[in-house]
């Protein structure tokens, strides 16, 4: 028996005993041939479909060649979660369309952990326990803009693009982050979790800018002092300040 025949069994095998019998929706996507060894089988145990809609993600490159173990140039999950949280790679993910190859690259996964930071912060002060209906999800104008783009061929980079744009909507109307929140954690299955706090080496760029928000604050210019917070957050940097 062929090693890839055995490695398709074994995929089916997970399949059958972890998913449904029968899939509603798998999304769009373009054929390929491997998919029928797994398709077989378990249409022919169920008797029904495996999935009504079959998808595959384009190649996966490393450096602009593909990643393949007779290449070495693969990573395991077990490697990548040791340098970052599993929501962060989702997150990663989920910014790129799936028809589009990718090239995988772990200074582009740091990049989008801070905007993944960025996002839990919005939502951070959101009561997590908040459920909503399907009527009241769809009542909400920005999970309807989010779905634009969903409908679109699952652009889910597009969606986000929706999403960021629309932060002061979200920070203005509760119900509308609340959605949101519920939209991103229940459909994308993003947690919206805090990460555990990087250790951040105080460079001297960053110490200057703590020692002038410091004077800043000296002189009653809260204005500036809160800019340079910001600025500051934006480089990892949480600022803790003490009564004058």
């Amino acid at each position: 028996m062929r090693k890839n025949t055995i490695v398709y069994l074994l995929t089916t095998a997970i399949c059958i005993l972890i998913l449904m019998p029968s899939l509603q929706a798998e999304g769009p996507g373009r054929p390929y041939l491997r998919a029928a060894y797994m398709l077989a089988p378990i249409s022919g145990l169920h008797g029904v479909p495996f999935a009504n809609y079959w998808l595959h993600n384009a190649f996966v490159t490393v450096n602009k060649e593909k990643m393949s173990k007779s290449l070495g140039n693969f990573f395991t999950l077990q490697d990548i979660f040791k340098h970052f949280d599993p929501m962060v790679i989702r997150y990663y993910l989920l910014q790129h369309h799936y028809r589009i190859p990718m090239d995988f690259s772990f200074d582009d996964i740091k990049a989008f952990e801070k905007s993944y930071r960025k996002l839990i912060r919005v939502f951070e002060s959101v009561p997590a326990e908040v459920e909503l209906s399907k009527e009241q999800l769809m009542a909400s104008s920005l999970v309807q803009s989010m779905l634009v783009f969903l409908y679109d061929d699952l652009n889910t980079s597009g969606m986000f693009g929706a999403l960021f744009e629309n932060l002061d909507l979200i920070k203005k109307y509760p119900n509308e982050a609340a959605a949101a929140m519920h939209f991103l954690k229940h459909v994308l299955g993003l947690t919206l979790e805090p990460l555990p706090e990087e250790k951040v080496e105080i460079t001297p760029e960053i110490q200057k800018l703590i020692d002038e928000r410091e004077q800043a604050r000296d002189a009653k210019d809260w204005a500036r002092a809160d800019e340079l917070r910001d600025k500051l957050k934006e480089m990892g940097v949480d600022v803790q300040d003490k009564k004058l």
